[in-house]
C-alpha cells in the first residue's frame, strides 16, 4: 500500500479511472490498465490506472470527478492505493496464446 496526495481532475470519464505519474508507477510496480483499490477512511473504490508524466506530479494521484464524491476526497487529501491482483481470466488467456489447452474446470 502506498499513500498519494489527491489531485482532482475535473473530467467525467464514465469509468473509474485514476492517473498516476509514470515515475511512481515504476517505483511501486503498477502499469497502465492495472486495477487498484483506493481507500480513504472507511470508503473503498476500485479503479483502472492510466499513466502520465505531465498531468500529475510524483506523489500525486489524479482522481476524476467520477470517483472523488465516492471517496469523499478533496485536493491534497491522502489516499491509500494498493494494486489488485489480475483476474484469473488473464492467466487463462496468456496460456491460450502460448498454445496451452484449458482444462474442463478452466472453461
Amino acid at each position: 500500500m502506498t499513500q498519494f496526495a489527491c489531485k482532482t481532475i475535473y473530467i467525467l470519464t464514465g469509468h473509474r479511472t485514476v492517473l498516476l505519474n509514470r515515475e511512481d508507477c515504476e517505483r511501486v510496480d503498477i502499469r497502465a490498465h492495472d486495477h487498484v483499490n483506493l481507500k480513504r477512511n472507511d470508503k473503498n473504490v476500485t479503479a483502472a490506472v492510466d499513466t502520465t508524466s505531465t498531468i500529475v506530479s510524483t506523489g500525486e494521484i489524479g482522481i476524476t470527478s467520477d470517483i472523488a464524491p465516492e471517496l469523499g476526497v478533496k485536493e491534497g487529501d491522502s489516499i491509500e492505493v494498493s494494486l489488485l491482483p489480475a483476474p484469473n481470466s488473464t492467466l487463462f488467456i496468456r496460456r491460450k496464446i502460448m498454445g496451452e489447452k484449458h482444462t474442463k474446470d478452466e472453461i
